[in-house]
């Protein structure tokens, strides 16, 4: 839902939502906090909705939200489990009272993603980080207006998402999943720029956010500007579709970036 799909054909054909001088690097940093609670009043256990390891996890909410603004991202650890609160609130800064259509999907192994309603257009957070499965995330505007947030995992998880009013909040519960991550599927994070998803076929299409307004993506000799839907302190979301089969770069004007082999 929120994933920009836009391609570029060779040398690269560039389809983006804005384009300009890429800003400055801000994004704003979570508050997170940590304590223990024994399993058995795990709050995140607790109730029978059900934990998913792939795929979609849930389509929460309903049509009539009034949540426009994310107000903040909140983690606690348990004995067993852990869990994120999204605290919505309305465009006039005051909490929210019902949480809008949403969706919690698997983009990868390594990524959970919580897309938000549509009309939350505005965010007070950036990134967070937190000490467990959830090891950080990233409020990502994506090139609908809308936004959404990647939670990058630390280690396999099972997950489940659901929605809670007055206060509008959405509330992502994670607990220990089976196996073991790919580490060549893991998120590139370098600098500014994270490249979360791609595809190893031929041409390669790549997905990622970045804090600045643009970024060059290329391959060999063949490099184009990608526009970025940037948005004051969070991050905006990117693809471009690249020929050939060699490594990606993804990187901002002043030369900060990653590889994707």
């Amino acid at each position: 839902m929120r994933l920009v799909r836009t391609a570029i054909a060779i040398a690269l054909v560039v389809t983006a939502c804005t384009t300009g001088t890429p800003a400055p690097s801000t994004t704003t940093e979570g508050q997170t906090t940590t304590s223990t609670v024994p399993a058995s009043t795990a709050p995140c256990l607790a109730g029978d909705i059900e934990f998913l390891g792939e795929g979609t996890v849930a389509l929460f909410g309903e049509a009539d939200g009034d949540a426009a603004v994310i107000g903040g991202v909140r983690w606690e650890g348990y004995e067993g489990c852990e869990r994120l609160v999204v605290d919505l609130l309305t465009g006039d800064a005051s909490p929210g009272s019902l949480v809008g259509e949403g969706a919690a999907v698997f983009v990868s192994d390594h990524i959970v993603r919580i897309e938000l309603p549509a009309a939350v257009i505005d965010t007070d957070v950036g990134q967070f980080s937190t000490r467990g499965l959830a090891g950080s995330g990233y409020v990502v505007h994506a090139d609908d207006g809308g936004f959404f947030i990647d939670i990058h995992l630390e280690a396999p998880a099972e997950v489940r998402v659901f929605d809670l009013d007055a206060p509008a909040r959405v509330v992502v519960d994670l607990r220990q999943g089976t196996g073991t991550l790919d580490a060549d599927g893991a998120p590139r994070v370098g600098g500014d720029v994270v490249i979360s998803t791609w595809t190893d076929e031929t041409p390669r299409a790549v997905a990622g956010y970045a804090t600045t307004n643009e970024v060059v993506v290329g391959s060999g000799e063949s490099f184009a500007t990608v526009a970025v839907a940037s948005f004051p302190g969070s991050w905006g979301a990117f693809s471009a579709t690249v020929p050939g089969d060699g490594p990606i770069d993804v990187a901002t004007s002043a030369g900060e970036g990653v590889t994707l082999p």
